[in-house]
C-alpha cells in the first residue's frame, strides 16, 4: 500500500475547490446566457404594428374608431354592407376632420377639412335612406370588404406629417383610397340600380379629392 502525504491530500483539495467554483461560474454564465436569450426573445416576438407613443397622432383614437365601426358594420347583401360600412367610413372622416380643425390647420387645410365634414354628412342621409330598414346581416357579404378595409387602416395609420395639417391631409388620402376601393368591391358584384349609381359617384367623388389632396400635400 502506499502512503498518501499531507501535501498531497491538500494540493488535491485546493484543485477540486477550484473545479467546483468553476463549475458553478459556468452554470451562471449559463443561466445568465438563458435569462438574456428570453429577454431578447420576448422583445423579437412584441407585435411589429404595436401603438407606441412616437406614432400616436391627433387622429390615432379616431382612425380605430372607424375601423372598428367598419369592421363590425354589415348588411343583408353586399349592397346593403357597402352601404352602412361607407356611412362609418365617412363618420370617420367627418371625426378626423372635425380634430384637425381644432390643431390650427393652415387656411386650405381648414378649407378642405369643413368641405369634407359638410359633404360626408349629407352623403351619410343618402346613404341612411338606402339601406332602409335593419335586415338579417350576412358576414359573408361584409367580408368582401375586409382586404380592402384593413389596407386602408394600415395606411391611413401609417401616413404622417411634418404637422397636424400635413398628417390630416396624407390620412385623408388612404381613407379616399380606401372608399374607392370598396367601391369598386360592390361594383364588381352587380348591385341594385340605386347602389350601383351611388358607388359610382363615391369612387368618381373621392378619385378628384385624391387629386385635390395630393396637390396640397405637394404644395
Amino acid at each position: 500500500m502506499k502512503t498518501i502525504l499531507p501535501g498531497t491530500v491538500a494540493a488535491a483539495a485546493l484543485l477540486a475547490t477550484a473545479a467546483c467554483s468553476q463549475g458553478n461560474s459556468g452554470a451562471n454564465e449559463s443561466t445568465g446566457g438563458t435569462e438574456v436569450t428570453e429577454l431578447k426573445s420576448e422583445n423579437a416576438t412584441a407585435s411589429p404594428g404595436a401603438m407606441t407613443p412616437a406614432t400616436q397622432t391627433p387622429f390615432t383614437q379616431a382612425e380605430m374608431a372607424m375601423n372598428e365601426r367598419m369592421m363590425a358594420a354589415s348588411g343583408a347583401t353586399p349592397a346593403d354592407s357597402w352601404a352602412r360600412k361607407m356611412i362609418e367610413h365617412h363618420r370617420g372622416a367627418i371625426a378626423m376632420s372635425e380634430i384637425v380643425l381644432e390643431q390650427q390647420p393652415t387656411p386650405q387645410v381648414r378649407e378642405m377639412a369643413q368641405k369634407t365634414i359638410e359633404k360626408q354628412r349629407k352623403e351619410i342621409d343618402e346613404l341612411q335612406k338606402m339601406t332602409g330598414e335593419e335586415a338579417p346581416a350576412s358576414g359573408q357579404s361584409a367580408e368582401l370588404y375586409r382586404p380592402s378595409m384593413m389596407q386602408m387602416h394600415e395606411r391611413m395609420m401609417a401616413a404622417t406629417g411634418a404637422n397636424p395639417s400635413e398628417t390630416w391631409t396624407r390620412k385623408m388620402i388612404e381613407h379616399h383610397q380606401g372608399g374607392v376601393e370598396m367601391s369598386n368591391v360592390v361594383l364588381a358584384q352587380n348591385p341594385p340600380e340605386p347602389v350601383r349609381d351611388k358607388a359610382q359617384k363615391t369612387k368618381s367623388d373621392q378619385q378628384k379629392e385624391i387629386a385635390e389632396l395630393q396637390r396640397m400635400v405637394q404644395s
